[in-house]
């Protein structure tokens, strides 16, 4: 939302007006007269996304000797004032992202003061060269903070334990709560940022942590409700969490799987689904909204598209709710084919993509939109690899690296062993498998925006606690040589007679010019399976830049190219490759066993 204010000119009162951001319309019950709140001489506003409290500075803005007045976002009214530090002449305020404040006055000495959430006393004043003037009088809502260094705060949960963490270690909120505050034993805890405070569920308890007092606690439902539970004594708690058109998504409750919760907009702990006074910002509940209900199919995945839209992951359906269904949203389906497996199973690509695994195994592409269906990124490739994930015994994640133009796909054992992975180059449309420790076993993954560019990269939280980054410049492992290979086969192009064989006769390579050596090896079979496992039947060395060409003589049903490097500190690329091969019955071809 925007607000801003109009001096009405009469018994110095102010028109204040809420306005939508998306199509600039007023908000209904909007403006309201602020007689006895803020008078003419009103300054400036802030708006304060941490408390969702509106802060509103000016010589005697309140008509009672205060400087400051805090105004509520719901209607408008005078919650509270507040005389900063002495200072009278306020002109500017500006929010400070942590609950707090910073505010400006036009005078001479201390002009400048800042305050903490709780508004009590300054933490800091300082006089400034002169007299400054600054007059604005409209804020907006929802801007998190500065775009500064710094600004974002970095957590981890690591066996129960929330931390904080930087490229210089973890450390624990100083403001306590953090150790054990979400279960130990879970393999799978969710959490989402709203408004300044991160939430998490691990589907036995929901705590948050508070970055103005540096505090992890319990989530409750402060302002009125109860946060979703099961029916059995409360034991069981929801297992999904999103943030969907500045609400908390709450899905995945054990006994009522179907069904999918959403707090009030722009409150995360009001939870109560009839109120006194019924309006379209109320929370709800799929099972509450009569023109909806519960979905049919399980929910294993929330998927926030954009404010519009939200797609549920079923077990065997893909749906979509477009709208607030408090105000006439539908829901339709997507389709009824594949779902999405249980979990944040899916990631955002450029151009409004959306990439997930699907509930019977396979990775698919989503761009929703009418009569858009999931198309299958798997079914031509690694379809027999991801068709046999054990979903019980696996966390899986998905991200995408922008710096790669590719798509991670993580599928963790839970059992401590060795996963593969993969990942799909998308200007190439190939799969490439990656090989892992077991102790670093990836369970949570995320895209770190930073303004360093060296700090902008894909995290991993690994099995054993760590938590690395890709790095696009290494030729190594920590030390430990890439064990790097691709195997490209030989195939006629066009049609091919398949009871014929295929002569190879001249390979032309040329490699990048900042290549490494790579071994090239020829593998031959009867089969396309055969020859993939065969022994080297030739070998020869690719250097950087164009290469001769090399004369080679081999004959087989079935051909692949092997390239590789597994020497340490090196690093390989492949500008082109050409391969004359011809056709030729098996009487003509060299006898092979």
């Amino acid at each position: 939302y925007h607000w801003t204010a109009e001096n009405t000119g009469a018994g110095n009162t102010q028109k204040l007006y809420k306005i939508t951001a998306s199509d600039g319309s007023v908000v209904d019950g909007w403006p309201v007269s602020t007689a006895g709140a803020l008078d003419s001489d009103l300054q400036d506003m802030s708006y304060d996304f941490v408390t969702n409290r509106l802060f509103a500075v000016g010589f005697n803005v309140t008509n009672s000797g205060k400087s400051m007045g805090v105004i509520s976002t719901t209607d408008g009214s005078l919650t509270s004032s507040v005389d900063l530090g002495g200072l009278t002449n306020l002109t500017l305020v500006e929010h400070d992202g942590l609950g707090g404040l910073r505010a400006l006055q036009d005078a001479a000495g201390t002009n400048l003061i800042a305050y903490d959430a709780d508004l009590a006393t300054p933490t800091w004043a300082a006089k400034d060269a002169g007299n400054t003037t600054h007059f604005s009088m409209t804020c907006d809502a929802g801007i998190a903070s500065a775009n500064e260094p710094g600004s974002a705060i970095a957590l981890s949960v690591s066996n129960g334990t929330v931390k904080k963490f930087t490229t210089s270690g973890f450390v624990a909120p100083t403001g306590g709560g953090a150790g054990g505050a979400l279960d130990s034993s879970s393999n799978q805890v969710f959490s989402v940022p709203f408004q300044g405070v991160a939430y998490y569920t691990d589907g036995l308890t929901y705590k948050k942590y508070t970055s103005v007092d540096d505090t992890v606690s319990t989530w409750t439902a402060a302002t009125d409700g109860t946060l979703p539970q099961d029916a059995d004594a409360g034991t069981r708690k929801a297992t999904l969490i999103e943030t969907w058109a500045n609400r908390i998504i709450l899905a995945g409750l054990a006994d009522d799987r179907t069904n999918l919760f959403a707090s009030r907009i722009g409150d995360a702990e009001s939870w109560d689904e009839t109120p006194a006074t019924a309006t379209a910002a109320d929370p709800f509940s799929l099972a509450n909204v009569t023109e909806l209900g519960k979905s049919s199919d399980v929910i294993n995945a929330v998927i926030p598209y954009n404010r519009d839209v939200l797609i549920l992951g079923g077990d065997h359906s893909l749906r979509m709710i477009s709208g607030n269904p408090l105000e006439g949203g539908r829901i339709d389906i997507i389709t009824e084919i594949t779902g999405v497996a249980y979990g944040r199973t899916w990631c955002y690509g450029p151009g409004g993509r959306v990439f997930f695994v699907g509930s019977r195994g396979g990775v698919y592409m989503l761009i929703p939109g009418a009569g858009a269906e999931p198309q299958s990124l798997t079914e031509d490739s690694i379809e027999e690899d991801v068709q046999t994930i054990e979903f019980n015994t696996s966390v899986i994640r998905l991200v995408w690296d922008d710096r790669q133009h590719g798509l991670y796909v993580f599928i963790t054992p839970t059992d401590g062993t060795a996963g593969t992975h993969y990942f799909w180059d998308s200007r190439n449309k190939a799969w490439f498998r990656d090989v892992i420790p077991a102790a670093q076993q990836p369970y949570c993954v995320m895209v770190h925006d930073a303004d360093d560019p060296d700090d902008r990269a894909v995290l991993i939280g690994g099995q054993a606690g760590y938590i690395r980054k890709v790095d696009y410049a290494a030729d190594d492992d920590d030390g430990t040589a890439i064990d790097s290979y691709v195997f490209i086969p030989i195939w006629p192009v066009g049609n091919r007679n398949r009871g014929e064989m295929i002569q190879l006769t001249e390979l032309k390579p040329i490699m990048g010019s900042n290549s490494d050596d790579v071994t090239a090896t020829i593998h031959r079979g009867q089969t396309v399976y055969d020859a993939l496992t065969a022994p080297a039947f030739i070998t020869q060395t690719f250097s950087a830049g164009r290469n001769y060409n090399r004369r080679e003589n081999c004959t087989a049903h079935a051909m692949w190219l092997k390239l590789a490097n597994n020497t340490n500190d090196e690093g390989w690329q492949m500008e082109n490759l050409c391969a004359i091969i011809q056709e030729t019955s098996r009487a003509r071809g060299r006898s092979y066993t």
